[in-house]
């Protein structure tokens, strides 16, 4: 069962929420952050397993991902 939550989040952090919202069609900022909670629980999942989450830039440089 879920419950209720509420933030506060700076003026900046807001427009970050507003930008990525409407960035990814989500319907809310609400929908941001779950998604954003979720792609997180994929990344700690994977680094526990020992796998490194990397992102290639255009031009083909990999970064490795690693949460502290």
């Amino acid at each position: 069962m879920s419950s209720p939550t509420t933030f506060k989040f700076d003026e900046k952090l807001t427009a970050t929420l507003e930008e990525l919202k409407d960035g990814t069609n989500a319907a809310s900022k609400a929908e941001v952050v779950r998604r954003a909670i979720a792609l997180m629980k994929v990344v700690q999942d994977a680094q526990k397993r020992g796998a490194e989450v990397v992102i290639r830039d255009e031009d083909g440089k990999d970064k490795v991902i690693v949460l502290s």
